[in-house]
């Protein structure tokens, strides 16, 4: 089979700025390493990621080309002196954000509201019976003095909001990490009381 190479403008832009012998090194390199083979990916290397898995990456001393192979073609794409520059661009680390601490991944959030409801209602929600019959039917069971506490930090204007807050990890998805119920002030969480959590 009968490779062709093609140079995009920027790579002949490159190749002009280089030294003669340089110049001459590496196209030397095209035409008796890379165009000789059958499949010129036999001397290069596949370059990495979803994006860049279609280019080919050939090393000469100290420079890098940077090629797309198609149809019995080969187009190079970046030569030496912009390589560096495009794979620093390429390998440049994702902009990361600081993990959540433990407690803020329980957190209520404004989006983990999920209804309004009144304090009977939460309470009818959280009895707790003790099938032996020796501890009381309160709210919440042992959470009972907790949850006391939460009704007291209620103001005037609170009301109370029913919430699940939703948990992923790398091996499951639970439908909830968490629920329980919020004092909210103008769609604001205020404060709040977890009664179960996975």
């Amino acid at each position: 089979m009968a490779w062709q190479i093609e140079f995009d403008e920027s790579a002949k832009k490159e190749l002009a700025k280089l030294d003669r012998q340089v110049a001459h090194r590496l196209i030397d390199f095209l035409k008796n390493r890379v165009l000789n083979q059958r499949d010129p990916r036999s001397v290069g290397q596949a370059l990495r990621g979803s994006t860049l898995g279609e280019f080919w990456k050939y090393r000469v001393g100290d420079f890098r080309i940077i090629a797309s192979i198609q149809d019995e073609r080969m187009i190079v794409l970046v030569w030496p002196l912009s390589v560096a520059v495009g794979i620093s661009e390429i390998r440049k680390p994702a902009k990361t954000y600081p993990e959540p601490s433990p407690e803020e991944k329980f957190r209520c959030q404004r989006e983990h509201l999920r209804m309004p409801i009144s304090i009977a209602e939460a309470e009818n929600l959280g009895v707790v019976t003790d099938p032996l019959g020796r501890a009381p039917a309160l709210p919440f069971g042992h959470l009972n003095g907790a949850w006391l506490e939460f009704l007291g930090e209620q103001e005037a204007d609170f009301s109370l909001w029913y919430f699940e807050v939703p948990l992923e990890n790398a091996l499951v998805r639970y439908e909830r990490a968490c629920r329980g119920f919020a004092w909210v002030k103008a769609r604001k969480v205020q404060a709040e009381f977890v009664f179960e959590t996975n």
